[in-house]
């Protein structure tokens, strides 16, 4: 329903109403067809017309959940029975897991590197595990703070 009518041909014969407190029909000051309008824009994939949307995300919402829930609600709609086929294009999720998973490594890579260096330099065991024990102690508040 477009305008407060339910068909096109109920156009032409709609009141506009004026600022001089007048009104005005449709037909009067335009030529009203019921047509298509012409295409501005296209999305192909392969070479082939396709329906494209985005999905992002909102302040405060973590990506892969998100990402995760999109999937299955895309497996969910593929097992339906619909014709449709769904392709998704592109996703930052796998950068993002990457650039998580690499900060990881060098936290761990860091870490031992640190308890080498104090082994190196006290050459005691018991010394080395009392203060490899104390280093995750100043990521706890940082993570703390992030969470």
């Amino acid at each position: 329903m477009v305008a407060g009518v339910r068909q096109a041909a109920q156009l032409p014969g709609m009141s506009i109403a004026l600022a001089t407190g007048g009104s005005v029909r449709l037909d009067q000051i335009a030529r009203v067809r019921d047509g298509y309008a012409d295409r501005r824009q296209a999305a192909l994939l392969d070479g082939k017309p396709v329906i494209g949307l985005s999905i992002y995300r909102t302040e405060g919402f973590d990506e892969t959940q998100i990402a995760n829930g999109v999937a299955q609600a895309l497996q969910h709609l593929q097992q339906t029975g619909t014709q449709l086929r769904i392709t998704p294009v592109s996703s930052t999720v796998a950068y993002t897991l990457e650039q998580f998973e690499g900060s990881m490594s060098m936290l761990y890579e860091g870490a031992l590197l640190a308890v080498l260096v104090v082994w190196l330099f006290l050459r005691d065991w018991r010394a080395t595990l009392i203060a490899a024990s104390a280093l995750p102690l100043p990521i706890l508040p940082a993570f703390a703070v992030m969470w």
